[in-house]
């Protein structure tokens, strides 16, 4: 600490620099002494950023005592232009203001480091080498996105990926073989086997065009087997060849058994049907974000599907569901229909791979003013027992359109309040702590969905 240390008194004599003066000011940082210095500070920066407040000054402090037991000065120019010797305390301040400066170039250069090794565009064979030794060899890489050139060899990256232990997210674009479907199969079945076993994978992603028999077992095998998987997403404008009939229940039967999937976005395997699909996420409250998706032109739900997944049973917790414009445009009315009859369902606009303007990522005005006023919360306005003190909350989520806030307000949450005033002072205690805990639980369903 500053008690152990030497009190330095200002010289009022005139001093003669050298080359180990450490001088406050810019411009003097190429000097001996100043390098000398940083190097001190340097060799103790992954310390310091580990430290708390008391021990970073007690280090600051340490390295002030080893610079001048080492013959550094710390120097400043006084008001009549002769250069003085700063005390403990300003020298220490120096200290950490270098300390600060050199923990936001680590970050920043932290930072581009872990840029370029999470993505990896055109993969082809010499960078394959590259990217398989930091599978194996490098513990930090967390995540990683590539996208494979068209000669580059798949089948090392599977082997590097079975013995990685560190790896959270992994993103694989496969779009590059349009035309070998037969490859993209075994590539996707090969690369599901090997995530299968990974003991932290949380988050996979694969774009592919087209998904096989073999690809599609690998898929159901991988749901069924994972511990770690959260997310998973399929293909973007993926085509499914005809499967057997069999797959679809098969998927069912895995997404059942899975207890760790919460965001699944998966092409109609085996001719799955959108009220099945449907159907499972609403008996599953661990579902958060739904996708089923399409080929290239969006065919892959139609008005009928829409209509009797409409009249399933809602479910409470409120879940996302990414729809593609074009299905959305298409089946308008089917889709308005389902959501007047779940008001737990988020709508999001999901994008494709063909769509490339705002323009097509826009929702039928019908459609937006339900998805608005469901994510303005509209299932908790459904239940008599929401408290005023949820309508800042509600307001702030309907974004001020005067359409929404109309129906807001005419819904029976608002006018069919259990009133307060007549009730003995223990029952209206026990009313308003019930109504806090419930505000509580629904807000917070709210938030995890829209996340």
């Amino acid at each position: 600490s500053l008690s152990h240390s030497v009190n330095f008194q200002a010289e009022t004599m005139a001093i003669e620099l050298n080359e180990n003066d450490v001088i406050r000011g810019r411009g003097f940082g190429r000097r001996p002494g100043s390098q000398r210095w940083m190097q001190l500070v340097r060799n103790r920066l992954e310390e310091y950023i580990q430290a708390n407040g008391n021990d970073r000054r007690a280090i600051a402090v340490s390295i002030v005592l080893a610079a001048r037991d080492s013959g550094i000065r710390f120097l400043e120019r006084g008001d009549n232009g002769d250069y003085e010797v700063m005390n403990d305390e300003e020298a220490t301040l120096k200290t950490r203001q270098c300390f600060i400066y050199m923990m936001y170039q680590h970050r920043n250069q932290t930072r581009v480091r872990r840029a370029r090794e999470s993505f990896l565009n055109n993969i082809i064979d010499a960078h394959v080498d590259e990217l398989c030794g930091k599978l194996r060899n490098t513990s930090t890489l967390k995540k990683l996105r590539v996208k494979f050139g068209a000669n580059a060899n798949f089948a090392k990256l599977v082997a590097a990926l079975a013995e990685n232990n560190s790896l959270k997210k992994l993103s694989v674009d496969l779009t590059s073989y349009q035309d070998d479907d037969s490859r993209t199969d075994s590539m996707v079945s090969s690369l599901c086997m090997a995530i299968s076993q990974h003991p932290k994978m949380t988050s996979l992603t694969i774009l592919a065009p087209a998904l096989g028999d073999d690809s599609s077992e690998a898929i159901i095998d991988l749901i069924r087997f994972s511990t770690t998987l959260k997310q998973l997403r399929v293909g973007n404008t993926c085509t499914v060849a005809p499967h057997k009939k069999q797959y679809a229940s098969k998927l069912l039967k895995a997404l059942e058994e899975n207890r760790h999937l919460k965001t699944l976005a998966i092409p109609r395997i085996g001719g799955l049907t959108f009220t099945d699909f449907m159907s499972f996420v609403l008996n599953n409250p661990r579902m958060k974000c739904v996708s089923l998706v399409g080929d290239d032109d969006d065919t892959a739900i139609d008005n009928d599907d829409i209509k009797a997944a409409a009249k399933l049973t809602p479910r409470q917790k409120p879940f996302v569901w990414e729809v593609g414009a074009r299905v959305a445009t298409r089946c308008r009315e089917s889709v308005c229909q389902l959501l007047k009859a779940h008001p737990e369902i988020l709508v999001k606009t999901a994008k494709t791979g063909t769509q490339t303007r705002n323009n097509d990522l826009a929702l039928p005005p019908n459609v937006q003013f339900w998805a608005d006023f469901h994510r303005a919360g509209r299932y908790l306005l459904q239940r008599p027992d929401l408290p005023l003190s949820a309508w800042p909350r509600v307001l702030e989520l309907a974004r001020a359109k005067p359409s929404v806030v109309h129906e807001l307000l005419k819904g029976h949450a608002f006018a069919g309040r259990e009133s307060l005033v007549d009730q003995p002072p223990r029952k209206k205690k026990k009313i308003q702590q019930a109504r806090k805990r419930k505000l509580d639980e629904m807000s917070a369903d709210v938030d995890d969905a829209m996340v």
